[in-house]
């Protein structure tokens, strides 16, 4: 009987001890660092999109590249660099909106920062082709 209530106590120690397990299967990362990010979604006319921030008590220089297909036309969008407040909330420091006619976009830039903490950077915009276009979202975080 002891031996019974010894043995189920051990496996209920041993089950709220140990986490549960979960199978996972690999996948390539996307995500080059934490302050770059790669292209997570599937999209029809971007082939590559990156985006990089480095803030600094001189401001935030960030780096951004889209790279669509040969039919791209042009890409625009607005960067947008935030910084996280005392509550956890991003708000917004500065931003500027970019554009470039062609299938590529490689933007090195610096906007302004402020003080020390929790930075992201997002872009927001669209890639065109002749008849449509696609909307794209990334974005980056660091700290300093």
């Amino acid at each position: 009987m002891k031996r019974k209530i010894l043995l189920g106590l051990g496996v209920a120690i041993t089950l709220t001890v140990v986490e549960p397990v979960m199978p996972v299967l690999a996948q390539e990362s996307q995500e080059v660092c934490i302050e770059e990010q790669g292209i997570m979604p599937r999209y029809n006319y971007i082939q590559m999109a990156s985006i990089g921030i480095d803030p600094s008590d001189s401001g935030s220089s960030y780096m951004l590249i889209v790279r669509g297909i040969s039919s791209v036309t042009s890409i625009s969008g607005k960067v947008t660099v935030y910084k996280k407040n005392f509550w956890g909330n991003y708000k917004e420091v500065d931003s500027e909106d970019v554009s470039e006619k062609g299938s590529k976009m490689e933007k090195f830039g610096n906007l302004s920062s402020d003080g020390a903490g929790d930075y992201k950077i997002e872009f927001v915009g669209n890639v065109y082709v002749s008849g449509g276009s696609e909307p794209i979202t990334i974005s980056a975080t660091k700290s300093y």
